[in-house]
């Protein structure tokens, strides 16, 4: 079960600003980044504070995915996207049943 949920209406740039954060404060030894790291990144499982200083963005990206129930970054963001445009096109055709009548 996934940890977070995405909103209504997920917005992939506030995930990857998130990813960001979550690399910064990884590699400044954050212990709320470093538990978020260890629970849902398989390669830090049982690292120490020292291997999270080589943690790359994707890593932080890889979290950001698992937090939310996906196994990979690039099925998060498909999926963030879908979610969009989906519920853009809901809207769009909300409006025009109501002008149609």
């Amino acid at each position: 079960m996934p940890d977070r949920t995405l909103p209504d209406h997920p917005s992939l740039e506030q995930y990857r600003k998130q990813a960001k954060e979550l690399h910064s404060g990884a590699a400044a030894g954050t212990p709320a980044a470093l538990e978020r790291i260890r629970r849902h990144h398989p390669g830090f499982r049982h690292a120490g504070s020292d291997p999270f200083r080589a943690l790359h963005l994707a890593d932080a990206q890889l979290v950001l995915a698992r937090e939310h129930g996906y196994e990979s970054w690039p099925e998060f963001a498909k999926h963030s996207s879908k979610s969009r445009v989906l519920i853009g096109m809901a809207g769009t055709v909300r409006e025009r049943s109501s002008t149609q009548r």
